[in-house]
């Protein structure tokens, strides 16, 4: 693949390039199907908004060293089933009250994208100013302009990048290489986590923290969160170590967790059901891809093996010619 490639770059790299540009077309046509919506909610108050419905639950004020945070709790349905909870909110910074951010709570999604965001509240109403947007094919924009890039890098590489696919290793280069490589990462990886600060964890609270997502919109494990200013691992501990409190075993706090917070809260989908099967179905797709790159492949190669005994009675000098004259005409 590496050596077709780089026999006609300009022509691979272009093909990239135009997928590129119909996906970003694709995406730019999403946006005329753009919904939005502004309401005024109180608690159990439901927005509808396409196949979405959203139910405002209750305004939340939390604060850390930092800063205040007002959040929106959000649920979130579609076709009448529960899809996630989502947490809109605005941070007050110490110092700077007056110039208040707001944190978009979003759900991506190959299809579309949806963003929840508070504009504004009141506590002693429990009321709060919602935007809900439904935004169709976004993620097709970004995904088009990547394949835009990488196509256009492609096609603008000089001839020598290629070079390595023909070059020979030395014998031992990868394990030098390797020890090399070690050599200089292991005593900075050392010295990173003895600077770090460290934050002891019980054994069953590390093992839930890696298995249960928090809740400040990044997606993933309290163990690997690293989010600034995260609220939601703070808020997850805290419900964790009550579960614990509670004598629970490590199953019934899970259990508790899809309960209170739905299944989307957790890093793995429960094994059982359909769930099960949707774990089997990308395996499925990989060995059916795999036998059919193996036939293509091998009704490619029968043409050609059946003339490499032609090749040898060919004129040197004519397919050099007729090499360079195909190379000038790309």
């Amino acid at each position: 693949l590496v050596g077709l490639v780089g026999r006609n770059k300009r022509r691979y790299g272009g093909y990239l390039v135009h997928v590129g540009i119909v996906l970003m077309f694709l995406g730019f046509a999403g946006s005329g199907y753009k919904q939005k919506q502004i309401v005024e909610a109180t608690p159990g108050q439901n927005v509808t908004i396409g196949d979405y419905t959203v139910r405002f639950d209750q305004l939340k004020v939390t604060q850390d060293e930092r800063k205040q945070m007002v959040t929106s709790e959000m649920t979130v349905f579609r076709n009448g089933a529960e899809l996630a909870r989502m947490y809109p909110a605005r941070w007050y910074f110490h110092g700077r009250e007056s110039e208040p951010t707001s944190e978009v709570a979003i759900r991506r999604s190959f299809g579309e994208d949806l963003y929840l965001v508070m504009s504004d509240f009141n506590l002693a109403e429990q009321r709060a100013s919602l935007e809900v947007h439904v935004n169709p094919l976004v993620n097709w924009l970004w995904l088009g302009f990547g394949m835009l890039a990488f196509g256009t890098f492609i096609a603008l590489l000089p001839d020598r990048a290629f070079a390595f696919a023909e070059a020979k290793v030395p014998a031992h280069a990868a394990t030098a290489s390797m020890l090399l490589l070690a050599a200089i990462v292991w005593p900075a990886a050392i010295l990173a986590q003895e600077a770090a600060p460290r934050v002891r964890f019980t054994a069953l609270e590390e093992q839930v923290r890696g298995e249960v997502m928090c809740t400040c919109s990044c997606r993933r494990s309290l163990t690997f969160c690293g989010m600034a200013n995260c609220h939601g691992e703070a808020e997850q501990m805290t419900r964790l170590r009550a579960y614990i409190a509670e004598g629970k075993s490590h199953d019934e706090i899970l259990a508790s967790f899809v309960n209170d917070m739905g299944a989307e809260i957790l890093m793995t989908p429960p094994d059982t059901g359909f769930n099960r099967l949707a774990w089997l179905l990308p395996y499925l797709f990989g060995a059916a891809g795999l036998v059919a790159i193996v036939m293509t492949a091998r009704r490619w190669s029968r043409p050609a093996a059946a003339v490499a005994g032609a090749d040898a009675t060919l004129d040197p000098a004519l397919d050099a010619r007729l090499d360079d004259e195909l190379r000038d005409l790309d």
